[in-house]
């Protein structure tokens, strides 16, 4: 584990390694523990690449004022690990089925470019873009991945994000905009070992980020010792600290969708646990929930029914409050927050 203090905004970007991306590094402007605002995130249904531009002209064009947040994170969820015999690898998105890297790449370059010219003059904006996959399935090995296949989808995808923040870079949208991988790593979809083999994988074909938005399902909220406890599914408390900050490419922006703060409290004690064995507090990217993906329920009253319909801010204030009920996990910010509904 690096040191905060090297594992910054400058790690998203260091892939690129030229000089003219420094000015990404530009620091937000928001006072501790102030609610930074949040943006859309989406389940995608389309690779569409004039879609895609559109969603990204539409944000650029909500923030060309100056309007908060100038530093978005958009998570586009393009669903599980899959595979084509003629494509190659790719994901399972929502409702079409298989798209491969490379359509999700030139979808996901087309965000870019959308919102790069919808900000018209605001140059200070720029957006993270998660192009997201999850670990539904077991990475697929549930639907007939071998191991092998599984560690080539993620040198896959890590292969993608190389190539999409380098079309970024030669369309001059750099400026404004770069891409991050980001996974949904959810303890009852898959095992602790195939997770952090994918993490790894990703890891050594690029320097790009990984941002975990998954759960922690399962483990303690409360009463952490030194010795990692249970979550289920052979998830302990160090398994999704490594796949959510301590592998080096890891940054997490968890689910905080219930409303009796439970999550919160997994992630604080998560974050509690590392500190306990001489490790780094989780400095906690953003918070991710869906509350607009509950108002587009048959029953939008459903998810609140249920408990898990958290606002973007309540979500981020439910995090930001556990972690600084100890000296040892609190943070004075976090710089994203999300709401993800469906396209």
């Amino acid at each position: 584990m690096q040191s905060p203090s090297t594992r910054g905004f400058s790690v998203v970007l260091g892939a690129l390694l030229m000089a003219s991306i420094a000015g990404l590094a530009n620091p937000r402007p928001v006072a501790a523990f102030t609610f930074p605002q949040a943006v859309k995130s989406w389940y995608m249904d389309t690779v569409s690449t004039s879609t895609l531009y559109d969603m990204g002209c539409t944000l650029g064009n909500t923030l060309e004022d100056g309007s908060a947040p100038q530093f978005p994170l958009v998570i586009l969820d393009f669903g599980q690990p899959s595979y084509d015999t003629v494509k190659g690898y790719g994901a399972w998105a929502w409702n079409i089925g298989y798209v491969s890297t490379t359509q999700i790449r030139n979808a996901v370059v087309e965000y870019a470019h959308g919102f790069w010219n919808c900000t018209d003059n605001n140059f200070y904006a720029h957006v993270a873009i998660g192009v997201g996959t999850s670990n539904y399935q077991n990475w697929s090995k549930n639907a007939g991945f071998s191991t092998a296949m599984v560690e080539a989808h993620a040198r896959a995808w890590g292969t993608m994000m190389n190539d999409i923040n380098q079309v970024i870079l030669n369309n001059s949208y750099n400026g404004q905009a770069h891409a991050v991988a980001a996974a949904d790593i959810e303890v009852s979809w898959g095992g602790s070992t195939m997770a952090r083999d994918w993490v790894d994988q990703y890891d050594g074909k690029t320097n790009w980020s990984m941002f975990d938005y998954g759960d922690a399902a399962g483990c303690r909220q409360s009463g952490t010792t030194q010795t990692a406890a249970l979550c289920g599914n052979t998830w302990y408390q160090d398994d999704l600290y490594y796949v959510a900050w301590g592998a080096s490419v890891a940054y997490a922006v968890p689910e905080i969708y219930r409303e009796d703060g439970a999550q919160a409290k997994q992630w604080q004690q998560i974050s509690k646990w590392a500190t306990l064995n001489g490790k780094s507090k989780i400095y906690f990217e953003g918070t991710l929930t869906q509350h607009a993906a509950c108002a587009q329920q048959s029953d939008p009253n459903a998810c609140h029914n249920s408990g898990i319909d958290n606002t973007a801010a309540e979500g981020w204030n439910q995090l930001i409050d556990r972690c600084a009920t100890d000296s040892a996990t609190a943070l004075t910010d976090i710089k994203y927050a999300s709401d993800i509904k469906w396209h």
